[in-house]
């Protein structure tokens, strides 16, 4: 049977992210693209993974007035390799 990841929370298993691999590029003075490779997983007290999805992470920065900001971004599978 397939638990979501709130059960497992609730349950009290432990969210744990790992970013590796990380990609910046400089697009000129206001902008900037990042891409990281993470594992999320969801592991029990015992440390067992319970559940887990690995992929990129790519995001597109921009600078306001106020600092830097998201403008926009996607995730996919994948492996560091």
């Amino acid at each position: 049977a397939d638990t979501s990841i709130m059960a497992l929370a609730e349950e009290g298993a432990t969210p744990v992210m790992t970013v590796q691999d990380v990609l910046a590029a400089n697009l000129g003075d206001n902008a900037a693209l990042v891409s990281a490779h993470y594992d999320f997983r969801m592991q029990g007290e015992d440390g067992a993974r319970l559940y887990s999805h690995t992929g990129w992470l790519t995001l597109g920065f921009v600078r306001r007035a106020d600092g830097w900001k998201i403008a926009g971004g996607q995730n996919g599978p994948g492996g560091a390799d």
